[in-house]
């Protein structure tokens, strides 16, 4: 059984250490591999230096049982073997799918737990990419669940009140959360990556609720104190690093997948073009806001102008297919290859200050990749191997 029925009349639930899945002596190795390969290597997640492994055990075990596995993938053969990585991955599984829809739990550490699943997801299936999906959608779903949201506005109608008015005598779970703000925009940047990755619909799309949480983390930034886990900065970035997922968002639905539709839209080329030159300006605004010396996200950044500059080459290739005679490479166009070559080079461009794409990734790959969250990882290179061959013809 994964959940026990404890001395009281809750629940208590079963771990990897009580399982004897993994020793304690395993499990201390496995934490330590947590903090120094993982939160460490990703500052917008980051494990306090004073939580004990015991105390994290007690106070949630869900997510130690998270953690203990997708350490698996940097932990050498002296230390593990192939079949306990197997099984606790097993009870992972096992332990999420009897929360989620057995139980019918809804808490702000399986929020946490799903999370850490869809930014370390290393299990040997990854490549069906199901669960995958399924982790992310109900993560999303849990942070409406237990926002201010909650309530179903379909019961409002029954109700001669003016539900807009109406204050709420008591709290959410998230509200009640001190790391909220930060929850739900990893939450959303996660789930749009994922989205976008597996070709699905994107379940998160940027709301007043993930405005208001940008605000939330930039307000509290002058009362922070020294001993707070997150510095004021990483709030900064992390709210930059947001608004950058809403352009990928925007340059996604608005230009990929209406390139497809265009037919049917009825919309002019002078209106795609206008997206563009809007899109490239706003990415230009977020990048003199970005930390220079944060190597992975702005190899993120680079990643997602990459992905605009696909847009522009894709749509001026399909546009030739119709054409019956040659005409002179457009401006735009030209400067989309040109930002490519760039990219996939780490050359400065001459019309820029900045060092493009794969001199930023250089860092990336010298240390190991397996601490990197998967989303990052994903659309770097999901975005960079599409190139290879524009940019191996316009060479």
């Amino acid at each position: 059984e994964l959940v026990q029925e404890g001395t009281t009349s809750f629940a208590t639930v079963s771990d990897p250490i009580s399982r004897n899945l993994i020793s304690m002596k395993e499990a201390e190795i496995r934490y330590e591999l947590w903090k120094s390969e993982f939160s460490s290597r990703f500052k917008f997640v980051k494990s306090s230096s004073t939580l004990s492994l015991n105390q994290l055990r007690q106070e949630k075990p869900i997510l130690l049982s998270v953690i203990m596995s997708c350490v698996s993938v940097v932990m050498t053969s002296k230390d593990t073997t192939m079949e306990k990585n197997m099984k606790l991955d097993n009870f992972v599984l096992n332990l999420i799918t009897d929360q989620i829809f057995k139980l019918n739990h809804k808490s702000i550490e399986l929020v946490e737990s799903l999370l850490t699943l869809c930014l370390w997801y290393n299990f040997p299936e990854w490549s069906n990419k199901t669960r995958y999906h399924i982790f992310n959608y109900v993560c999303v779903c849990l942070i409406k669940d237990l926002g201010p949201n909650s309530v179903s506005r379909a019961f409002g109608m029954f109700s001669d009140e003016d539900p807009s008015k109406r204050k709420r005598k008591s709290k959410t779970p998230l509200e009640l959360y001190d790391n909220s703000a930060r929850l739900i925009i990893l939450v959303y940047i996660s789930s749009l990556n994922i989205s976008i990755f597996l070709k699905q619909p994107i379940q998160a799309r940027w709301s007043l609720l993930i405005e208001k949480a940008c605000e939330e983390l930039l307000g509290n930034t002058e009362t922070k104190t020294e001993e707070e886990l997150y510095h004021p900065d990483d709030d900064k970035t992390l709210v930059v690093f947001a608004r950058l997922n809403f352009i990928l968002e925007k340059v996604h639905i608005y230009l990929h997948e209406i390139r497809e539709e265009h037919e049917y839209t009825g919309m002019s080329d002078s209106h795609f073009k206008h997206l563009t030159e809007k899109f490239q300006s706003q990415l230009t605004v977020i990048f003199v806001q970005m930390p220079k010396d944060r190597h992975r996200e702005l190899s993120f950044f680079y990643s997602v102008e990459a992905y605009l500059y696909q847009y522009i080459i894709n749509n001026y290739a399909a546009s030739q297919k119709r054409m019956t005679t040659a005409e002179t490479l457009p401006l735009d166009v030209s400067e989309a290859f040109q930002k490519l070559l760039c990219f996939s080079l780490g050359r400065v461009c001459e019309d820029d200050t900045k060092t493009s794409g794969i001199t930023s990734l250089i860092p990336y790959v010298k240390d190991n990749l397996h601490g990197r969250p998967a989303f990052v990882q994903a659309e770097i290179f999901y975005t960079y191997c599409p190139m290879l061959p524009t940019v191996q013809n316009a060479n």
